[in-house]
């Protein structure tokens, strides 16, 4: 358990707007020793992410094994899981999960920033499921047709 120092710091990380390198290596290290302190807080998935060391197999287990106990996360959160920082298959999964629990409206506000994740394979599973179900069906389908003509 965190002291109540650690906890102002890890609050203070968690609301920041830092990513990747820009931690310093104390800070990494905080939020590598308290994970699972943290995996209550759906803004902490992110920074606590951004920690494992991607090249470490013990470390990539454990973030794996740890991903299905997160709180669920939001819209924004899922979509930057998608991108470039983040090429682990599982945590892919995982935001595509969260963002198939999201609600339309949700999707709706992100269309664009999710039609430019359309590669990845579960995602246009789901964005094609989406587009069947609801009257906004031509606006994903549109989006991820664009985004289908880029590739």
């Amino acid at each position: 358990r965190p002291s109540v120092d650690e906890r102002t710091q890890l609050q203070r990380l968690v609301s920041s707007t830092k990513r990747g390198a820009e931690f310093t290596e104390a800070e990494r290290t905080l939020l590598w020793k308290f994970r699972f302190s943290l995996k209550d807080d759906k803004k902490a998935l992110v920074k606590f992410l951004y920690t494992v060391d991607w090249r470490n197999e013990a470390e990539v287990q454990s973030a794996v094994k740890l991903l299905p106990q997160w709180a669920a996360i939001d819209v924004d959160d899922a979509l930057l899981l998608l991108s470039a920082e983040f090429r682990h298959p599982h945590v892919r999964s995982f935001a595509v999960a969260a963002l198939d629990r999201a609600s339309d409206e949700d999707l709706q506000c992100f269309l664009l920033q999710v039609s430019h994740h359309h590669r990845h394979l579960h995602l246009r599973s789901l964005l094609l499921c989406r587009a069947g179900r609801k009257t906004r069906r031509q606006e994903t389908w549109w989006a991820s047709r664009r985004w289908r003509d880029c590739w």
